[in-house]
């Protein structure tokens, strides 16, 4: 059996919704144009969010990725904003599904970028996963970042059902 986990802390603790008259003011599957504006999502910019000595879990979140533990049909953006005054940014979450490697576990994890052209990556408190490791950085979270930097190379050029159809399945 299946055990999604919510987790202790989220990211939405600080976040709310945002209403910008678009289709992402709710959770939506087309991911593509979002990612567009991002940052590119390379080794150098893992490097820069994650820092270089985190290998162990790099190399995880890539096995997660080529095992397939990610539900890329689970995978949605939507607009959203910091509830902080200090910061009222336009965000954007991006959630996906990720099967535990070794567990019935299904985590979700929400990764958070500025949304503006070249839009960086918003760390915890905001981007976080459901798992123990997941209020500051895990697996699970690098995994989609390298699934959402895959997306931004081939499938911004193929279109997002032939990059999903791409991706190793869950088995």
């Amino acid at each position: 059996s299946i055990n999604i986990k919510d987790g202790k802390y989220s990211g939405f603790e600080i976040l709310s919704p945002r209403v910008a008259g678009d289709p992402y003011d709710t959770w939506n599957r087309d991911y593509m144009k979002q990612l567009r504006e991002l940052r590119v999502l390379n080794d150098r910019e893992v490097n820069i969010i994650f820092g270089k000595g985190v290998n162990g879990v790099r190399e995880r979140g890539q096995a997660l990725v080529e095992g397939g533990n990610y539900r890329i049909d689970s995978l949605t953006c939507r607009n959203v904003m910091s509830k902080d005054p200090s910061d009222r940014s336009d965000l954007v979450v991006f959630r996906c599904n990720c099967r535990a490697s070794q567990k019935p576990d299904v985590y979700i994890v929400h990764l958070v970028f500025e949304q503006t052209t070249g839009g960086s990556f918003r760390s915890c408190p905001y981007s976080t996963c459901s798992c123990r490791d997941g209020e500051l950085f895990c697996s699970h979270m690098i995994g989609l970042i390298v699934i959402l930097g895959l997306a931004q190379i081939r499938g911004t050029k193929m279109g997002q059902e032939a990059f999903e159809e791409r991706l190793p399945e869950d088995p």
